[in-house]
C-alpha cells in the first residue's frame, strides 16, 4: 500500500489482484514474494513491483501448483499456483506478514517457477 516497501523473497503478503481475465487470480489474496526489485538500472529511482506468486486454498493437482501445509505464515492449507506469476505494483499489497515461508517449500516454490518459466 505504500511506496518503498521493504519486502523480502519467501515473504507471504496480502494483496489485492485483478481484475482477472481468464484463469488468472482476483480479489484479496494471500500472494508469496519471490522477488522485490528495489532500483532501476541508472539512478536510484525505486520500481515498487514486486514479483509473486498468489496462494489458493482450492487444490489442484497440476504439476504447476505447490502445496503450501499450515503454518505461521500460511495458517491454513494452500497451493501455490506458480503458472500465475506476476509482477504487481507495490500499492496492490495490503498486508505483510511477519514471518516468511519455510525454506523447504519456498524452495519448491522456486523449482516449480524455474520449470514453468523454462529457466
Amino acid at each position: 500500500m505504500t511506496s518503498g516497501l521493504s519486502l523480502q523473497p519467501g515473504q507471504v503478503v496480502w494483496a489485492q489482484l485483478g481484475p482477472a481475465v481468464g484463469h488468472e487470480q482476483e480479489g484479496k489474496r494471500p500472494c508469496i514474494v519471490i522477488s522485490a526489485p528495489h532500483k532501476t538500472i541508472r539512478g536510484n529511482k525505486s520500481l515498487d513491483i514486486a514479483i509473486i506468486v498468489p496462494l489458493t486454498r482450492r487444490e489442484r493437482m497440476w504439476w504447476t501448483v505447490v502445496k503450501v501445509e499450515p503454518c505461521r505464515a500460511v495458517p491454513q492449507l494452500s497451493f501455490a499456483l506458480c503458472h500465475n506469476v506476476q509482477a504487481i505494483s507495490t500499492e496492490r499489497i495490503l498486508d505483510k506478514s511477519l514471518e516468511p515461508l519455510d525454506e523447504r517449500t519456498f524452495a519448491k516454490v522456486r523449482v516449480t517457477l524455474k520449470k514453468v518459466l523454462g529457466l
